[in-house]
């Protein structure tokens, strides 16, 4: 579906909405399928659209950590930090492994001037996933 989504350009009036909810109604229980699709609209700027997407894979699994931080990334682009550093937690505790979620976390820690707890959840995180590059590279570690 990624190669199908990256390579095949919507036809003339064929709206990317309009075919994500034709591949999901043909694929009705598919979270992978909904993030893809969320992902691709947050891209573009669709931001409504994407959240409806990121819900229902939270519907499908609450405990999907792609679909939690989505949502945190969500809240930080409006400005609800402080909503979003909860959610980004979330994510983590659902999947100790989501090392996209403990970057985008210390981030706001360090944006807060909380460098320190920045720093212990970025050793947690690559504690959890040894030789993740983007975790190391966040500490400083290449």
């Amino acid at each position: 579906l990624f190669h199908v989504l990256r390579t095949r350009t919507p036809g003339p009036g064929e709206d990317v909405m309009a075919r994500a909810e034709r591949e999901m109604r043909a694929r009705p229980a598919d979270v992978p399928l909904r993030m893809q699709f969320g992902e691709q609209l947050e891209r573009v700027g669709r931001i409504t659209e994407a959240r409806k997407l990121f819900d229902d894979a939270l519907r499908l699994d609450p405990k999907y950590a792609r679909a939690i931080a989505a949502v945190a990334r969500l809240q930080d682009r409006e400005g609800r930090p402080e909503e979003a550093r909860r959610t980004y937690r979330r994510a983590i505790e659902a999947d100790p492994k989501a090392w996209y979620a403990v970057i985008e976390l210390a981030k706001l820690l360090n944006k807060d001037g909380r460098s320190n707890e920045a720093r212990v959840l970025l050793e947690q995180g690559l504690a959890a996933s040894p030789g993740q590059p983007d975790l190391s590279e966040a500490l400083g570690k290449k």
